[in-house]
């Protein structure tokens, strides 16, 4: 298509060929736009709600990471965002609930407009690349962006990476059992992991899995990183009587070894009290999945989580419950939780972790913004990319 030059630019909210023929045509500044700086003092009220339908997939892409919800004023510490107007937010809470938040006027409207020039700056890096492509043109040259790495524990005998757990208990002294140095058994070759275990009379689990990411270029620079485990049962009732849910979480560390794990590897986290968590904690004993499908639990790094990411070595996790971490016993219950295990018979339910990486000088030249501010939803399924963006893969 030719370009059309003209004395009128496009609406600020219109994302695409600013030169195209047809948004120099009738429908500027009518139907599908709000106004433009040009135009102050003259322009006319536009049609904002059918804006926001229209551009609905792209707005979800621009708020749901971490750049975007500083550029639009809202909480990072929210969930998916699944729904945006120009005065209402709406989101899952889990367990069937959703949550909604209105604000009086066209708050997200007037966001927009009075910050253009960083949402359309913002926004353009997500409407170029509308279905995660793994490729970018820079300079007339195509170059590697947000390629994946996937990778497994080795299963027994290991050669590079190990999962495995240590279990503790002092009889019935929790604050012993948690800060112990060592614990009473370990296991590196059993079918099953424990990513959250505490039974009554205090035994503690604390499950390592490492993961090899040497292959990464260290030059790169982690856009995501989800880690995904295979459920498959799990016992208790989760507070023990109290009314306070525990959670899985997701914290850094050494075993000794990267292929085996021993009794001193139970206080191998980087901190007893107060670690760095890499995950959201949204999964408990009531709603991790259990009906052995691969990878019904998904867990979703932070930025904290892909900055640990090893770039030219082993990646080394522990799981660890909420009440340890907390220093917060759920009195005498039983709360365990079961997934497969690198040693389960197959691969295809493993825990898996996938890297989305790119060469940061690239992606910077291109769209003028810093990596670490790209924190698109790209290291998930395509069905759940579809459910979020609206979009067909």
């Amino acid at each position: 298509m030719n370009r059309t030059y003209s004395h009128q630019s496009p609406s600020v909210l219109d994302v695409r060929d600013p030169y195209s023929q047809f948004y120099q045509g009738t429908h500027h500044g009518k139907h599908w736009y709000l106004w433009h700086p040009d135009d102050i003092g003259t322009a006319k009220p536009m049609n904002e709600n059918e804006w926001f339908k229209a551009f609905q997939p792209l707005l979800l892409r621009v708020i749901n990471t971490g750049y975007g919800r500083q550029l639009m004023g809202i909480d990072p510490v929210l969930p998916p965002i699944q729904h945006i107007t120009k005065n209402a937010i709406h989101y899952y809470l889990g367990k069937g609930q959703w949550q909604s938040q209105f604000h009086i006027g066209a708050k997200w409207a007037n966001v927009i407009r009075y910050r253009w020039p960083e949402f359309k700056r913002y926004a353009r890096f997500f409407y170029d690349m509308p279905h995660f492509f793994t490729l970018l043109n820079i300079n007339g040259r195509m170059v590697p962006a947000h390629a994946t790495h996937t990778s497994y524990p080795d299963p027994h005998v290991e050669s590079t990476t190990v999962d495995g757990h240590c279990r503790k208990s002092d009889g019935a002294d929790f604050a012993a059992t948690r800060s112990s140095a060592t614990s009473n058994q370990t296991s590196d070759d059993e079918e099953s992991m424990y990513p959250y275990s505490l039974w009554q009379y205090f035994k503690i689990r604390r499950q390592w899995s490492l993961f090899d990411t040497s292959s990464i270029n260290d030059a790169h620079a982690v856009s995501a990183a989800v880690l995904s485990i295979s459920g498959t049962g799990s016992a208790g009732d989760n507070d023990g009587g109290t009314s306070e849910d525990h959670y899985i979480c997701l914290v850094g560390g050494a075993p000794a070894s990267n292929t085996a794990i021993v009794a001193g590897d139970y206080d191998g986290m980087t901190a007893l009290n107060s670690p760095t968590e890499f995950v959201t904690r949204s999964i408990d004993v009531n709603n991790f999945a259990t009906a052995d499908t691969a990878y019904n639990n998904v867990f979703t790094l932070n930025a904290a989580g892909r900055s640990y990411i090893s770039l030219d070595g082993v990646t080394k996790f522990m799981f660890r419950g909420s009440f340890d971490i907390d220093d917060s016993a759920a009195s005498t219950s039983n709360n365990e939780i079961y997934a497969r295990a690198a040693d389960y018979t197959g691969t295809s339910k493993d825990p898996k972790l996938v890297v989305t990486h790119a060469i940061a000088s690239d992606v910077e030249k291109v769209t003028g913004i810093a990596l670490a501010d790209i924190e698109k939803f790209n290291g998930i399924t395509p069905a759940n990319a579809e459910a979020i963006n609206g979009l067909t893969f």
